[in-house]
């Protein structure tokens, strides 16, 4: 565990997973879905290190143990500045994949249609976040976008829990007690600008 500066100087914390022993058939890097970080994701490494690929992955800005404000960032390219930086320290010859779970999925899909990138093997994703599934009360909207132009940092109850999450009992559990997951939602300006 690691961290490095984004390019604006934010603090971004950054977990590797290499391989044991041997060469690696490639590096994957991972991008966490919005409100979680990282080390949620060490089940998925660990599997990825069983079929011989090295992992690395970052708390988004906002997000774990990552510099900024909780949830927050002034522009989505700000992830994909974050997900460039992460690309350039993960460069090995071994061929790198992309992988991106829920916001994750977002990030990695708009950085590779937007930035058009040289050099990824391949993109997986893992349920991307194109909508959403959970219905927000109309009054958290309209309150959401009157906010953003007057204090685009409140932070509203994102009513996500753990039973969200998953079927799993146990993790819906080990979710809700995480003090590293943001249970917070903040709307600042468009989506992708």
């Amino acid at each position: 565990m690691a961290n490095f500066a984004a390019p604006d100087g934010t603090s971004i914390h950054e977990v590797l997973w290499p391989l044991s022993a041997g060469a690696a058939k490639g590096t994957v890097v991972l991008a966490h879905g919005y409100g979680e970080h990282i080390l949620r994701y060490e089940h998925v490494a660990k599997a990825l290190n069983a079929a011989g690929f090295d992992v690395r992955g970052t708390d988004l800005r906002g997000h774990g143990q990552s510099g900024g404000h909780r949830g927050f960032c002034l522009s989505f390219s700000e992830y994909l500045d974050d997900l460039q930086a992460l690309i350039d320290r993960a460069r090995t010859p071994a061929p790198l994949f992309l992988l991106g779970h829920s916001f994750g999925g977002l990030i990695v899909t708009e950085f590779v249609l937007s930035r058009k990138p040289a050099g990824i093997a391949g993109v997986v994703l893992s349920s991307p976040f194109y909508q959403l599934k959970l219905q927000v009360p109309k009054v958290k909207v309209l309150a959401a976008r009157m906010m953003s132009r007057i204090y685009p940092k409140l932070s509203l109850p994102s009513g996500l829990k753990g039973e969200d999450v998953s079927r799993d009992p146990a993790i819906a559990a080990a979710y809700d007690r995480d003090p590293l997951n943001n249970k917070a939602a903040r709307r600042a300006g468009t989506a992708l600008n």
